[in-house]
């Protein structure tokens, strides 16, 4: 069978959504599929981190990889974010309403002509749309539609209506993106989420998607890894990986906790290392400088694939925060608990189902996000007071897997081919 998929990121960019289209990719291509990735360069991607080349040696070598310039605006590109809260509300106000469906819209006709040139070389039988961002499933509709072929869209985060997206979008602009996208989705044959909120949310806003929803997790890749070259420390090293989003996720109630527990334990330094390992933002950093803590937290920065497994491998405990809203899990819980470390997970709101996961598989300790519980929680873990958790819970962790994960896309796959277009 043709695949093609049209995904932005991919190896060696190292973001989720690359680690997922690699993945998938490999492992429809050892099925015997002939697979076509239709993605962005380098330079044409807005949010930069650094480049994973372990992950571009894992892609299967059957996997064909076409890649696309994006527009004149791509030559002088910069993240859209700023980094100031002023300039976050001018953005909001002025510059995100204008850009749809999001910042990579000046990219469509490019991924639209490359898609085309390579439906009429190869013919393909399928289309899969990796997503944010969604300018990626309105050119795989378009492509869909021109040939007829069946096409997968697959959600890393909701597109219309998503209640953990810090950027506040104006009315007329919601009602656009709930229509645009209601009217694409009418002709998608299998639409795959990542959370079970994700799926009733979906239903809620499209009902007409009743029997085409899958709900397939990103899973983890069983991969036993020794600390290497990641640093060692004899005192509870807590450690955290990934980007932490201005707005998303807040970490200050867990720095004013670790202000709080430095007055029980003077020595903390002694006792406590925190490592961050990824991109904190300028806010965090601050928070970080005006507590002091320098010499409790580490900020680390952007690591590969490889060295970040090397960084949950050293640690004691790792730290996982929340979402708002309970409709998006952080594709680093599944890497987390493919590592059997134990997981604080500090709990944005009751509908949190990264919270859910971590006890019904009982992987860890969950805390509400507020400075009192976090200290407390801490301070019991200094002392070594916190019953460890035994990783056999209601739900065994082995269903959150790879393996099984992809099974079940094979699933999606035949469902797709037999649904009437």
């Amino acid at each position: 069978m043709n695949i093609i998929i049209v995904s932005a990121y991919f190896a060696p960019a190292f973001q989720p959504n690359a680690v997922r289209a690699v993945r998938l990719s490999s492992h429809l291509a050892k099925q015997g599929h002939d697979v076509t990735v239709v993605t962005l360069d380098e330079r044409s991607l807005l949010s930069r981190g650094a480049l994973d080349e372990d992950l571009a040696r894992s892609l299967h070598s059957g996997v064909r990889v076409v890649r696309v310039s994006g527009g004149p605006s791509r030559r002088h590109p910069r993240p859209l974010r700023s980094e100031t809260r002023f300039g976050l509300r001018l953005e909001e106000k002025l510059l995100v309403p204008l850009l749809f469906p999001d910042p990579y819209m000046d990219c469509l006709p490019g991924l639209l002509r490359t898609g085309r040139r390579l439906l009429k070389q190869h013919g393909p039988d399928l289309v899969i749309s990796i997503a944010y961002p969604w300018t990626c499933h309105i050119v795989a509709g378009l492509l869909a539609r021109s040939r007829n072929i069946r096409w997968i869209a697959e959600y890393g985060d909701p597109w219309a209506d998503n209640p953990a997206s810090d950027i506040k979008l104006p009315r007329w602009r919601k009602r656009t993106d709930k229509a645009i996208e209601g009217r694409l989705l009418r002709r998608v044959s299998r639409l795959v989420v990542t959370t079970e909120r994700t799926k009733r949310h979906y239903l809620s806003l499209f009902p007409f998607l009743e029997d085409r929803i899958d709900v397939i997790r990103p899973g983890f890749r069983e991969e036993p890894c020794q600390p290497g070259d990641a640093k060692r420390v004899s005192k509870l090293n807590i450690v955290y990986t990934g980007r932490i989003y201005p707005g998303a996720r807040s970490l200050v109630p867990f720095i004013e906790a670790l202000r709080h527990l430095r007055s029980n334990h003077p020595s903390l330094a002694d006792t406590l290392h925190v490592a961050l390992v990824g991109d904190v933002d300028l806010a965090n950093q601050r928070e970080i400088g005006r507590y002091a803590l320098a010499d409790v937290i580490s900020i680390i920065g952007w690591q590969t694939q490889e060295q970040i497994s090397h960084w949950r491998a050293s640690a004691d405990i790792l730290l996982m925060l929340g979402n708002h809203g309970g409709i998006q899990v952080p594709s680093k819980l599944y890497e987390y608990l493919g590592s059997r470390k134990p997981i604080l997970m500090i709990k944005e709101d009751e509908s949190d189902e990264a919270a859910e996961i971590v006890e019904n598989t009982d992987s860890g300790w969950i805390v509400n996000n507020r400075t009192s519980d976090i200290a407390r929680f801490l301070d019991g873990a200094i002392t070594g007071a916190m019953r460890p958790p035994s990783f056999r819970g209601s739900i065994p962790i082995e269903r959150f897997s790879e393996g099984a994960c992809l099974e079940s896309y094979s699933d999606t796959i035949r469902k797709a081919l037999g649904a009437s277009i």
